[in-house]
C-alpha cells in the first residue's frame, strides 16, 4: 500500500515539482497552496507524512504544525519542513516546536527521498512498539507462554529488527547533521555508500516487519536472517 503525504506550499512551481517528484516515487500526493487549505487536508485525510513550507499565507508552517500537533488525530503525523529560511535558529526552532525534520530549499532529490523514508519508517516502529503488547499485559501463564514459543521468537524477532532500524534511524541523522555543517563531503563517495547502505538496510527491516503479520509462522525467520547478512561488518 502506498503511503499518502501531504504537500503544502504556496509557490505553484515548488508545489508541482514535489508532486511531480513524490508521485513518481510511488507515493499518493495532496497538495494545498496554504497553511488553512493544509490544515484541512490534513484533519480529512490523516496522511502519512506532511512537507510544509513556513512562510505562507492564511496560516504560517509554524501555525499548521500547532494546530495539527494539538488534534489527536493529527499530532503523530511525521512533519518535514522544506523552507527558504536556512538557518541554525529557524532549524532548532522548527524542531523544537516538534517538527521531525528540516529540510533547505533547493533540496536534492536523495536528501528529500532519505527524509521521507526516515520518518516513515520511524513512525511505523514507533507505532508497532505502542501496540504489541507485552507478555504480562496479556495475562498469559507460563505454560500457554511455553505453547506459543513460536510467536514469542517471532515477535524477539521482530523487535530486533526495529532496534536496529532505531539505531540507523540515528546514524543517519548523525549523517545528516554532518553534511548540514560541511555540505562539500555530501558528495564525497564513503558518505554515498553510506546513505546507500543505511536505505538498503532500512528498507529490509520496513519489509520484515510490515510482512510480519501476513507470513506463515517461521518464514520470518528467514527474512530476519537476510537482514543480519546484510549488516555491514564491524
Amino acid at each position: 500500500m502506498s503511503h499518502t503525504i501531504l504537500v503544502i506550499e504556496d509557490e505553484r512551481g515548488t508545489r508541482t515539482s514535489l508532486k511531480n517528484f513524490l508521485t513518481s516515487e510511488g507515493y499518493k500526493v495532496i497538495t494545498a497552496e496554504n497553511g488553512r487549505l493544509g490544515v484541512e487536508l490534513a484533519q480529512d485525510n490523516i496522511p502519512d507524512l506532511v512537507i510544509c513550507d513556513i512562510m505562507m499565507p492564511e496560516l504560517d508552517g509554524y501555525d499548521v504544525l500547532r494546530i495539527l500537533q494539538a488534534e489527536p488525530k493529527t499530532s503523530n503525523i511525521p512533519f518535514i519542513f522544506l523552507t527558504m529560511a536556512a538557518d541554525d535558529i529557524s532549524c532548532q526552532q522548527s524542531l523544537d516546536m516538534g517538527a521531525d525534520d528540516y529540510l533547505s530549499k533547493p533540496v536534492t532529490s536523495d536528501r528529500l527521498r532519505t527524509a521521507i523514508q526516515n520518518q516513515i519508517a520511524k513512525h511505523q516502529a514507533n507505532a508497532a512498539n505502542k501496540s504489541e503488547p507485552s507478555a504480562s499485559a496479556t495475562g498469559l501463564n507460563p505454560e500457554l507462554q511455553n505453547t506459543e514459543t513460536q510467536s514469542l521468537q517471532e515477535r524477539l524477532l521482530v523487535g530486533l529488527c526495529r532496534n536496529y532500524m532505531e539505531q540507523l534511524l540515528d546514524i543517519n541523522q548523525l549523517i545528516e547533521t554532518l553534511v548540514k555543517e560541511n555540505p562539500d563531503i555530501a558528495k564525497h563517495g564513503s558518505i554515498l555508500e553510506t546513505r546507500k547502505k543505511i536505505t538498503n538496510l532500512l528498507r529490509i527491516t520496513n519489509q520484515t516487519t510490515a510482512l510480519n503479520n501476513s507470513l506463515p509462522e517461521g518464514n520470518l525467520r528467514k527474512l530476519v536472517e537476510d537482514f543480519m547478512e546484510a549488516i555491514p561488518s564491524q
